[in-house]
């Protein structure tokens, strides 16, 4: 049965009026939410009066003991922590969970900051130690790690500090954690490094005092001096050297002064051999020390020709 224009014109009042009223509900109800969200933001005010949470002061401090940030993964990727009150740290993650960077103050006060690579070994720190530290006070240390290096130097590395006192250092590790060179500045303005092989056998060293005098030595694999040069007294007036056999024992020696310059040959015993000498008067001199058997032999001849001198005197040719 076909619906009539009477009752097609009745449907549609009635469905513009639930329009109608769903509009007004929702007008409602959003009404009711601003009012609820108000009235549970707001608190009371110094004097009693009500005050909005866009009119509240912001906090002067946030006291927290541990704070950890995470991504949108869920993973830790900054941790602050001073839950120990012995230590703080802040500690910087990547997206792997691989601690990467550190910064941290124990409880003597010295002061660390760590980078890690990506297996989470450490490659670079610096430390300010307290002044009050049992062994290193007052002591700023910088070090750049070799790869699979887990606490110190044992996969090679380089090691600066500044002490108190005015002390520079540096200390060069090998791969296999040997140290193979060294070198300090002093507060007096002296200056040293030394050389080492793989072996942990000294090979070379350096010296320049505070007055300006310089020495440097050479080793061979057993680590015994074998060849030194100086230059001594201040103003570089006298030059020298020595060598050595592998018993430590002088064998050769050369010098230069102001005035003269010489050299000599020294035997097992430490005895000068042979001695050349130029003088300031650009005078010449060589002396040969002889042997104990060159000794005997001269006894010797000197007896045989005294035998002869009387046999000619005597006339028993």
């Amino acid at each position: 049965m076909p619906i009539s224009r009477d009752e097609y014109r009745t449907i549609s009042q009635r469905i513009k009026s639930l329009e109608h009223q769903n509009q007004v509900m929702k007008f409602l109800v959003s009404v009711v939410i601003i009012l609820i969200v108000t009235v549970s933001c707001t608190q009371p005010g110094a004097n009693g009066t009500q005050t909005t949470i866009s009119s509240m002061e912001i906090p002067d401090v946030l006291e927290l003991r541990q704070l950890t940030f995470k991504d949108e993964n869920q993973n830790v990727r900054l941790k602050i922590d001073a839950t120990d009150s012995s230590n703080i740290y802040q500690s910087f993650y990547d997206s792997n969970g691989v601690e990467r960077a550190q910064i941290s103050i124990d409880k003597e006060g010295s002061a660390r900051f760590r980078l890690f690579d990506t297996a989470g070994s450490p490659r670079f720190a610096a430390v300010t130690f307290s002044d009050d530290h049992e062994e290193v006070s007052n002591l700023a240390t910088l070090a750049v790690l070799g790869v699979g290096n887990e606490n110190n130097s044992e996969k090679g590395g380089i090691f600066l500090s500044t002490a108190a006192d005015g002390t520079v250092t540096d200390y060069t590790f090998g791969s296999n954690g040997v140290l193979q060179f060294g070198a300090a500045v002093l507060p007096d303005g002296t200056t040293a490094n030394e050389i080492f092989d793989r072996n942990k056998v000294r090979r070379f060293h350096q010296t320049i005092q505070a007055n300006g005098d310089l020495s440097y030595g050479m080793y061979d694999t057993a680590g015994t001096l074998r060849h030194s040069f100086n230059i001594l007294d201040e103003g570089g007036k006298i030059a020298n050297q020595l060598m050595l056999d592998s018993e430590n024992r002088v064998r050769f020696g050369n010098f230069t002064s102001v005035s003269n310059s010489g050299q000599r040959n020294f035997d097992q015993d430490g005895v000068a051999r042979t001695s050349t000498t130029i003088a300031e008067d650009n005078s010449f001199s060589y002396y040969v020390e002889k042997s104990a058997t060159d000794q005997l032999m001269d006894v010797t001849d000197g007896i045989l020709r005294i035998i002869d001198i009387g046999r000619v005197l005597s006339g028993n040719n």
